[in-house]
């Protein structure tokens, strides 16, 4: 008995975990940069909805918070569509570091570049604030940035995506 009460809190925790880090990655401007995080989040979602939905009804006490976020996660992947979900699984990666602030060394200013396939790149050039190596905070670049005295042009070529230019 204690046994199926640890794997069921474990697996709602960790269930948890993956709808928090997936409604802030789509409905906020955190995101998260962390390819292979970002996959397990995806997929997470997408295929272990049904899954917990059913183990929180059969298996443990049905309890209404437990039945209800797999039930509210399943409207919201039904709403946004899982073949979107499929298709934005990539990561914004880095092209150009433009700015960097010369008293905070971990929010830059960067032209980024994202990679659809066979649909070929997204770009957007936006002021990034890094959390870590896994995740990043996104804002709308503030107006007349030459003119701030706490932004340091570097103009840096990162080019994360591996693009090979001609």
């Amino acid at each position: 008995m204690r046994k199926r009460k640890f794997i069921n809190i474990l697996l709602n925790c960790i269930y948890i975990i993956i709808v928090l880090l997936f409604i802030s990655d789509w409905f906020t401007n955190f995101e998260i940069k962390s390819e292979g995080l970002k996959l397990f989040v995806q997929y997470g979602t997408l295929f272990a909805t049904v899954p917990i939905l059913i183990w929180n009804y059969t298996v443990s006490k049905p309890r209404f918070i437990s039945i209800s976020i797999p039930v509210i996660m399943l409207i919201v992947i039904f709403i946004i569509g899982s073949t979107k979900i499929l298709f934005s699984m990539s990561v914004w990666k880095t092209q150009t570091v433009l700015f960097e602030n010369g008293h905070l060394k971990f929010m830059t200013i960067e032209h980024q570049k994202k990679d659809f396939g066979a649909l070929g790149y997204n770009d957007r050039t936006v002021k990034v604030t890094n959390i870590g190596g896994l995740f990043m905070i996104i804002n709308k670049i503030p107006d007349n940035i030459e003119t701030k005295i706490e932004w340091i042009e570097v103009n840096r070529y990162i080019n994360e995506q591996g693009i090979k230019i001609p």
